[in-house]
């Protein structure tokens, strides 16, 4: 199979290549790469094992990343392809003949499936039964398969899975655009509002176990995610105070030559002894005394906790004894619904409102357009609303597939002060310590749509991870 690549093409800008011999699939639209027309089509009449690395002369970086880039899409092609099958054998129950319940069982036991991932495909065939486009996109290449099982698994969800149909062109865009962390973050926060009414937090599965061997121990807790969402903050500014407090020991020893493989301790002995300070109550005070970052007045830490006005207001009536709907929300956008930590941790909106009326957290309510329009108190460890409305806009760093939590990121002028940019919220946008300095060296551009999906672009207009 011979391939060709656009030769001046960045890696992060890749598009399916054009193959010699191709037949017509689905109809998508084809994307434009500066004025080159790049096709979608697969070469479906090539044994998928012949697609090799020899194929091709992978003597450049670019032809090597290309080459990966098709094989990633005969691998969508594939899982098209054996979906289409899955949704007949489904449809005819042939899966009865050897004594299965379902195409799930079937897959398990035939062809050797995990669990989970049988889970999965089960959910797929009965959603492509009822969205025949969910197969056009796979075996177009427009639709990664991890992103098709876990619309698989949402369709499954108890209560939840009915609405998915409604808003599949929403999911469908969304999982071309965004990575899949993103994805996910934003179709496990749709699922719990749209059940909000339907679940409650389990109370009574909040437990804790100490267990002990000849020379260790293993503490285990286990309760709601607005209880664990304090613990955390409380860690991370603990962790901070113990990082300190090993570069200075370290930089007193090696001097400029300091860095982090001289450090005394590993980030996960520091996250130990910051718990045991937590646990046991020793102040942080006697390691932060001389530290800028410390504190002579013990720990103090704020957690951020954001909710739209819908739900809030729904959950205040549940709470006051007022019967109501739970809201409708979109999955996607500015308008979505939102019950998270600024980190993304997904809480139940009954225990946000619960502890924003308590004082225990920070709350900030959002309205239809994404905007803060209120904002219990709670001192603050942030330089102000200022940063704390930037912070919202992205629960990570927000360059394409980087995890950094946003808690713990820059945050970022998307255009430069130097360049006239103000400082306000909408040229405002975190950054990890390793993409912010990234772009000015690069001169890359970082802007937000209004459907709430970061875009970053070189200086040509190039985009980072364009859409499939």
């Amino acid at each position: 199979m011979v391939l060709s690549s656009p030769g001046t093409a960045r890696i992060g800008s890749l598009r399916p290549l054009e193959h010699t011999n191709t037949i017509t699939t689905p109809e998508v639209s084809n994307p434009v790469w500066k004025g080159v027309r790049m096709p979608t089509v697969l070469d479906t009449d090539v044994d998928l094992g012949d697609v090799d690395v020899g194929d091709v002369d992978v003597g450049s970086d670019q032809a090597l990343a290309d080459l990966a880039r098709n094989h990633e899409l005969l691998r969508r092609h594939a899982e098209g392809l054996l979906l289409q099958s899955l949704v007949d054998i489904d449809r005819r129950g042939l899966y009865r003949a050897n004594g299965y319940t379902d195409v799930a069982a079937w897959g398990r036991g035939e062809l050797r499936w995990e669990p989970g991932e049988a889970r999965s495909r089960r959910g797929l065939t009965k959603l492509a039964e009822e969205v025949p486009e969910i197969v056009d996109r796979l075996l177009a290449g427009r639709l990664g398969v991890a992103q098709a099982h876990l619309l698989g698994r949402l369709f499954s969800a108890p209560r939840v899975g009915r609405h998915v149909p409604e808003f599949i062109d929403s999911f469908l865009h969304f999982a071309a655009e965004m990575s899949y962390h993103h994805f996910e973050h934003y179709c496990r926060s749709w699922r719990l509002l749209m059940d909000q009414d339907g679940t409650l937090p389990n109370r009574a599965g909040r437990h804790a176990s100490l267990a002990f061997t000849d020379t260790e121990y293993r503490l285990t807790i286990v309760g709601p995610a607005i209880d664990g969402a304090a613990w955390k903050a409380e860690l991370q500014h603990l962790e901070r105070i113990e990082f300190e407090h090993d570069w200075q020991e370290a930089k007193q020893q090696y001097g400029d030559a300091v860095c982090h493989d001289l450090l005394p301790r590993t980030n996960a002995q520091r996250r130990y002894d910051a718990l045991q300070r937590l646990v046991v109550g020793r102040p942080a005070s006697d390691l932060a005394g001389d530290l800028a970052s410390g504190s002579s007045g013990g720990v103090s830490t704020v957690v951020n906790i954001v909710a739209d006005l819908p739900t809030w207001l729904h959950q205040l009536d549940r709470i006051s004894g007022i019967p109501g709907v739970a809201p409708q929300l979109e999955p996607f956008g500015p308008a979505r619904g939102r019950s998270h930590t600024i980190d993304g941790t997904q809480v139940h909106p009954r225990d946000v409102v619960l502890a924003s009326l308590a004082n225990h957290v920070r709350c900030v309510v959002t309205d239809s357009t994404g905007r803060a329009v209120a904002m219990t108190s709670k001192q603050r460890l942030f330089t102000g609303p200022l940063a704390d409305a930037i912070r919202l806009t992205s629960t990570t760093c927000t360059h394409p597939g980087c995890l950094a939590p946003v808690s713990t990121s820059q945050l970022d002028h998307l255009v430069p002060h130097s360049r006239g940019g103000p400082t306000s919220v909408v040229n405002g946008g975190p950054a990890c310590d390793t993409h912010n300095p990234w772009r000015y060296a690069t001169g890359v551009r970082t802007s937000l749509r209004d459907d709430g999906v970061w875009i970053t672009e070189y200086p040509d207009g190039t985009r980072i991870a364009p859409p499939d």
